[in-house]
Formats: structure tokens, sequence, C-alpha cells
């Protein structure tokens, strides 16, 4: 009687800590999960860059036609060379604020992952997406915005 009462106690304690330790690792693949998305997406710095792209872009007034857009030197002007080198920016799309319905695997999977992640509570009309690309680490910042 009391060595089956010792294996029921152990198969117990062994679902019960298996369990917990289940528990305990998908939290823990969450925050590595989520530590690596603020690595890569909407640092400071470069929310800080993209202020400046989206200010450069709001004086030429550049209009967005469909839902994504990129946007290279020739369609903004002959300076913006220097800040693409300056920002070491990758590219530049300008889009429509609301893209939970918009296929973005043409854009690459970067670009693709991080549009998913992106919160669309604001009420902007628009928002501009930079890619930055440090040390072949490819990064991302975004900035809301409505023309007026």
């Amino acid at each position: 009687m009391r060595q089956g009462f010792a294996l029921l106690e152990t198969m117990i304690v062994v679902t019960v800590l298996s369990v917990s330790l289940l528990m305990l690792y998908g939290t823990f693949t969450d925050m590595v999960n989520n530590n690596k998305n603020n690595i890569l997406y909407d640092n400071v710095s470069n929310i800080y860059k993209t202020y400046f792209v989206k200010e450069y872009l709001e004086l030429d007034k550049y209009y967005i036609d469909s839902d994504i857009e990129e946007v290279d030197c020739r369609s903004i002007d002959n300076k913006c060379d220097r800040l693409f080198s300056l920002y070491n920016i990758e590219k530049i799309y300008i889009t429509k604020y609301d893209l939970r319905n918009v296929d973005t695997k043409e854009y690459g999977a970067g670009f693709s992952n991080y549009v998913k992640s992106l919160s669309n509570k604001d009420s902007y009309q628009y928002r501009v997406i930079v890619e930055y690309k440090n040390d072949n680490i490819y990064s991302y910042a975004n900035m809301g915005f409505n023309y007026e």
C-alpha cells in the first residue's frame, strides 16, 4: 500500500513540475522574442531619425496613391542621397496607416514581420516606415502623419 502511494505521489509531483516548467518556458520564449523586436523595431535612435525623414518628406508633400509606396531619391529630389547615407537608410516606405489586410510579402520578410507588429490604434491617415541597415542588420521605425 505504501509503495502505491509513493508512486502516485511521484507521478503527481512530476506532472506539476512539468506543467510549471512548460509555462515558464513559454513566458521566457515570449520575453526573448519581445526583446529581439525591441532591438530591431522602433528603437529610440531610429524613431528620432524617422521623425526627420518624415519632416523632410512633408515639406515636399509626397502623396500616396496605393497602400504601400517605396520612396527613392528620384521621386524626392537630388539632395536625398545625402540623407540616405547619413542615416544608413536602406528604404523609405509611405503607407496607409492600417495595413492589416495588405499583403506585404513582396517587400521582404523583415518588412512583413515589422508591419505585423505595428499597432493600428492611432487616428493617422498614413505612416512613414524607414528601413535602416547597420552592419548588415535591418531595423525599422515608423511615424504616423496626416495630410492637411
